[in-house]
């Protein structure tokens, strides 16, 4: 396919759910795309019939029978296949070699992402613990999982939520998780606590040097808020440094970075399009 003249053809599986809107509200803008067909639940694997790439915003299970009877490039915004040994994780930040020409992308869950990054450039050193104190807002549910999000805050799935396998792919240390919901309707904002850096000095030019390029994440001076993130495909950072640890302010809205921008983000890459292609608005 000559990419410099043609658009490449698009299915959406899903469309009518939160991350399913975001993505659509993304590719109809996109330069290089054109929506072929755009489904909710009862999206077909002949629905994707003469497109080029398949955006699955379905549940889990769905999604599994859907990529059976697909031809062509797949990136799955579900837990479906993130451990699936014929798809990419679709980390751009930390897999971009693998994402680019890649036919079956596994899009990062939203927690994961957050975390994953907020952690990433301290990879290589020998940390003791690390503690992730996760805040979400309630679209990170879905439509099916109404929370009494009214003046509240709900802790769950303390014990093994299912993006805690994504994040240990990555982290060798021991690592707590704890995620919340709160009285928003998105972002996400994980507070990340470090324990046992050797040098805690150097970490912000740690931190400086391994995100230098990456267009999509910005380190800055004050913690990120809901506010900041909400409606960009950005991964916003704040590191500080404690008496005894260093905490990581990694926040994202959970249905851009968390979910559509993240999978646009990864399209782009395995067709060759620059990265932030369609995402910044330009």
């Amino acid at each position: 396919m000559n990419l410099a003249h043609t658009k490449i053809k698009i299915a959406v599986a899903g469309s009518t759910g939160f991350a399913g809107q975001e993505l659509l509200k993304i590719l109809t803008k996109h330069p290089k795309v054109e929506v072929k067909c755009a489904k909710g639940s009862d999206f077909e694997a002949t629905d994707a019939t003469g497109t080029d790439v398949i955006f699955l915003a379905v549940p889990k299970d769905k999604a599994i029978l859907l990529v059976q009877g697909i031809k062509g490039k797949i990136i799955d915004l579900s837990p479906a296949h993130r451990f699936d040994a014929s798809f990419v994780y679709g980390l751009p930040e930390a897999n971009s070699d693998q994402i680019q020409g890649a036919d079956k992308i596994a899009n990062p869950g939203c927690y994961a992402t957050a975390c994953i990054l907020g952690v990433l450039p301290l990879l290589s050193e020998q940390v003791q613990a690390v503690t992730f104190d996760c805040k979400s807002g309630y679209s990170g549910g879905g439509k099916s999982n109404p929370y009494d999000h009214e003046e509240n805050v709900i802790p769950y799935s303390l014990a093994g939520h299912y993006h805690e396998p994504e994040i240990a792919k990555f982290l060798s240390t021991p690592f707590s998780f704890a995620p919340h919901v709160v009285n928003a309707f998105r972002g996400l904002i994980a507070t990340i606590h470090i324990f046992g850096v050797s040098d805690p000095n150097t970490v912000q030019e740690i931190y400086e040097a391994h995100f230098q390029g990456k267009k999509l994440v910005k380190l800055q001076n004050e913690p990120p808020t809901f506010k900041q993130v909400a409606g960009t495909p950005y991964c916003l950072m704040h590191v500080v440094k404690k008496p005894n640890s260093i905490v990581v302010v990694s926040a994202i809205d959970n249905l851009l970075k968390g979910a559509a921008s993240q999978a646009v983000q990864n399209m782009n890459l395995a067709f060759g399009f620059e990265e932030t292609l369609g995402l910044l608005g330009g």
